[in-house]
């Protein structure tokens, strides 16, 4: 179809050279149609094993890019290796979004759209987004390794795509690429929840107070309000709820403590309920 078609270029196939010398994972990054694209994938999966790479003297897992330049004349194929990219998945200094992990919940929930095609049907879970953060903090090769489908999957990607640079990762002082993956969850309930009803009207509480704050995960929290059911929750600034407590019995006073410590650092919407009223305060655990 390509040489029907006048079709010609170069299809760049990257994949993984394992420690064994397989190779892992091939798919094209630039392709032309015209069938070069399945032909040149074809080829690169009947390799032999290659020379796996090392790194202090160990076999490790090695990205390489290959460039396949399909030509009319003759119908000659160029092959042209690039020098293998080494990508680490663990590294000294790893690589961190500008403002932490609490910056990074609130880019996502600023910023992820819950697709109406997932909300009609119901559809929610968890999608694992797989890229590489580049010696210069910037996304590159970002794929779904975990779907869900009903466009959860692609509005996870785009949202990465979206991204700003990282600080890059570290090895021995040096910028290094690093490969990462992010967990994204998409959660009804949760995603609702997110803003007051609006509907919703203020809560009297007095006497609020959480202590320390911030704190390393353990607050002692008290309040005074009307004495009937309420409820205690807590989320994080993706909007997912990380923390529960119906209080069926409430008297009118409330002395406990709200435990966030397997909770990762960041801020945090404390959100006291009685039906429709509702009390919110932010708490920080550092």
């Amino acid at each position: 179809m390509a040489r029907k078609e006048n079709i010609q270029g170069l299809v760049v196939v990257q994949f993984i050279i394992g420690k064994d010398g397989t190779i892992i994972d091939p798919h094209v990054v630039h392709g032309i149609g015209g069938g070069a694209n399945e032909e040149a994938l074809r080829v690169v999966k009947t390799m032999p094993k290659w020379k796996p790479g090392t790194q202090k003297g160990q076999a490790v897992n090695v990205q390489f890019n290959l460039p396949i330049r399909f030509l009319l004349d003759g119908g000659v194929i160029e092959k042209k290796a690039e020098a293998p990219k080494e990508v680490f998945r663990v590294v000294e200094q790893m690589p961190a979004y500008p403002g932490g992990p609490a910056d990074l919940l609130k880019f996502l929930a600023a910023n992820i759209n819950y697709p109406k095609a997932a909300k009609d049907a119901g559809i929610e879970g968890m999608v694992v987004i797989q890229y590489v953060i580049e010696k210069d903090g910037s996304i590159s090769n970002a794929k779904v390794v975990k779907g869900i489908g009903a466009g959860c999957d692609e509005e996870a990607l785009r949202v990465v795509n979206a991204m700003p640079n990282w600080v890059a990762g570290k090895q021995r002082g040096q910028a290094v690429p690093v490969q990462f993956n992010l967990p994204i969850r998409f959660k009804l309930d949760d995603k609702k929840s997110n803003a007051l009803p609006t509907n919703a009207s203020p809560l009297k509480v007095q006497d609020f107070k959480a202590s320390p704050n911030p704190s390393k995960g353990l607050f002692n929290l008290s309040f005074r309000a009307e004495g009937k059911a309420t409820n205690i929750e807590v989320y994080n600034m993706a909007g997912q709820r990380v923390y529960q407590q119906s209080l069926t019995n409430f008297d009118g006073t409330y002395n406990g403590q709200l435990d966030l410590s397997k909770e990762p650092k960041g801020e945090y919407l404390l959100r006291i309920t009685q039906g429709s009223e509702q009390y919110s305060q932010k708490v920080l655990k550092q």
